[in-house]
């Protein structure tokens, strides 16, 4: 084999291998450092895309939940407020059965009563109006709406959410009154059928609340699969790749000592023409 003075071919071919090798180094620590399979588009453009669609269906679904679990909890204020007016009208219909009482009770102590009912229907109407979530209304019938509880646009990703009114309008309440007999009696049926109304308000709402339940759980099952496809794809063997990074590094070792040795036979040839 001849020895070549103004190109070295063994000194470029050599210098390439390192360089290649290098930059092979620099990729698995990269990939390790990350944790990450793919970094770049340049690792797996195939993979990348696929794992994109993975990601934007775990965050589509964390969002999800966080709108699945927001409804649980406006859904307790909102029981939580119904359970207040259903204490509201069971004392009224205490107080409309005790006036009803035509032997043993006054006028005076039936106006006494009748005042207390009319201050409770004030108070049945200002948590009507006032109970809120997020500045939403919850007990003035105007609540009505979808939440979002899937990462599609599709219908069945959604679960809709209704809450009757509460005020003594809605609940025929507004003549109610026990300063008479006659009305006392009037006042026991009416507020009969108010408390069997909350009652099955609030039935609904825990209905609706026990759904969001589930649901949070399918979607953190759902969350967990998705995750593991998406690391399947995206994430770095760390074994494999602590393996692959040892090769690379003695290989990188091999390379600089023929790098040395390319570089020494210009030498050899100066040597010769001594």
């Amino acid at each position: 084999m001849g020895f070549a003075i103004n190109h070295n071919l063994n000194s470029i071919n050599g210098l390439n291998a390192m360089d290649q090798t290098t930059k092979l180094v620099s990729s698995s620590l990269q990939k390790l450092s990350t944790g990450l399979r793919i970094n770049t588009a340049a690792d797996d453009a195939s993979g990348l895309a696929i794992s994109e669609k993975f990601r934007a269906q775990i965050n589509g679904l964390q969002t999800a939940k966080t709108n699945a679990q927001e409804g649980i909890s406006m859904l307790q204020t909102a029981e939580g407020a119904l359970n207040e007016v259903s204490s509201i009208l069971q004392r009224i219909n205490t107080l409309a059965v005790r006036s009803a009482n035509d032997v043993t009770l006054t006028a005076g102590n039936r106006t006494t009563m009748n005042n207390e009912v009319t201050a409770l229907k004030s108070e049945l109407d200002r948590i009507a109006t006032n109970v809120t979530f997020n500045t939403k209304t919850l007990l003035d019938g105007t609540l009505s709406g979808n939440l979002q509880v899937g990462a599609a646009a599709a219908a069945d990703n959604q679960i809709n959410v209704a809450i009757s009114s509460t005020s003594v309008n809605t609940l025929g309440m507004t003549a109610t009154a026990v300063d008479t007999v006659a009305n006392a009696l009037t006042a026991i049926t009416t507020t009969n059928t108010a408390i069997d109304t909350v009652a099955t308000n609030r039935g609904s709402i825990g209905v609706v609340e026990n759904r969001l339940q589930h649901t949070i759980r399918n979607i953190d099952t759902s969350i967990t699969n998705t995750t593991a496809s998406e690391s399947s794809i995206r994430d770095v063997d760390m074994a494999s790749e602590i393996s692959n990074l040892t090769r690379l590094q003695i290989l990188q070792q091999a390379d600089v000592a023929m790098l040395a040795q390319a570089n020494s036979q210009p030498q050899a040839v100066l040597s010769l023409l001594k």
